[in-house]
C-alpha cells in the first residue's frame, strides 16, 4: 500500500513483538499503528528532542516563587 510517510524497519525481541501484537489485537488496529502510538507517547513523556526548551524560551514574564505559591 503506497504511503507518503517515511517507513522505518526495526528489529525487536520476540517478547516485545508478542506484547505489541497482543496490544494491537486488543485495540483492533494494525501493529504498525499501535507501535507508532506507543512511540509518540514515549516521545511526549520524554520531552523528545528538547521540545520543551521552546516553551521556556518563549516565556514573556517570569513570576517569583512566592507570588505563584501564595
Amino acid at each position: 500500500m503506497p504511503t507518503v510517510n517515511p517507513r522505518i524497519n526495526i528489529t525487536v525481541p520476540i517478547e516485545v513483538a508478542a506484547l505489541l501484537r497482543k496490544r494491537a489485537r486488543r485495540l483492533n488496529e494494525p501493529m504498525s499503528k499501535t507501535a507508532l502510538k506507543m512511540i509518540l507517547d514515549a516521545m511526549e513523556a520524554d520531552d523528545f528532542a528538547g521540545l520543551g526548551d521552546n516553551r521556556l524560551s518563549e516565556a514573556k514574564e517570569w513570576l517569583p516563587h512566592e507570588e505563584v505559591w501564595e
